[in-house]
């Protein structure tokens, strides 16, 4: 088992469920017509659409996995795509499932979230809020009249991850239907933050013990996790 493998477990029955009702569907992109990345700053009269307010729904979070299991790579979507959507705000949820060879889990997942914070295509300006495990888009009115699309999105992201060495697939899902439908999401979102917060706790207050600890019971939980705490402190000088 993974760090994430429950967590892993529940999005992929999340995403067999949706396929099997017709609801989900996977995006292609044009691979001859790749969207330009740039760093944007979307003010609000300059907005067309905005994603992932909190009061519509908001959610996004990073799994890694080196088992062999069956995640399909690709974009899928539950939910409107961005020139479908009718209003001006609508709910969204971006999970991200990368799967190959992480030797150190910590370290890969701290480079493939900075990949991810990284990702910019034109004309969207993101907040990621990691302690709540929101993320909040501006998307430009100028974007979306050129026919941006969460494919163009989710290509991105998907491309910026399959950069770095040892990922050997990624899976990106957007949820922009109704906020019931991000729901059953939420938990396995907490606890990829529960566990993340774990490791941070391990690796960057090099604190191993128990008594006291706010993750006590994620450790109890996840033996990966028992594991990994193992490991570190056998390193310790």
């Amino acid at each position: 088992m993974g760090l994430f493998t429950s967590q892993i477990d529940s999005v992929q029955s999340f995403v067999a469920q949706h396929k099997k009702s017709g609801r989900l569907r996977m995006l292609k992109s044009n691979p001859l017509v790749v969207w330009p990345s740039e760093s944007s700053l979307v003010l609000e009269e300059e907005t067309g659409l905005e994603l992932g307010n909190p009061k519509n729904g908001s959610l996004y979070y990073l799994l890694i996995e080196s088992e062999r299991r069956d995640v399909d790579a690709g974009v899928f979507l539950l939910g409107p795509d961005l020139g479908e959507i009718e209003t001006a705000s609508a709910p969204f949820a971006q999970v991200i499932t990368a799967s190959g060879d992480f030797a150190d889990e910590y370290l890969c997942y701290r480079i493939l979230r900075d990949a991810l914070y990284d990702t910019k295509p034109k004309g969207v300006m993101t907040r990621f809020m990691p302690s709540r495990g929101t993320i909040w888009c501006r998307i430009a009115r100028e974007a979306l009249a050129r026919d941006l699309s969460l494919a163009d999105l989710g290509s991105a992201i998907s491309s910026n991850l399959n950069n770095i060495p040892g990922v050997e697939s990624v899976q990106v899902l957007f949820v922009t239907s109704c906020r019931s439908q991000i729901s059953p999401l939420e938990k396995p979102g907490e606890e990829t933050r529960r566990i993340v917060g774990a490791m941070v706790k391990m690796n960057e207050e090099m604190s191993y013990d128990c008594s006291g600890c706010e993750y006590r019971d994620v450790c109890d939980t996840v033996i990966e996790l028992r594991k990994y705490r193992r490991e570190l402190k056998e390193k310790q000088p």
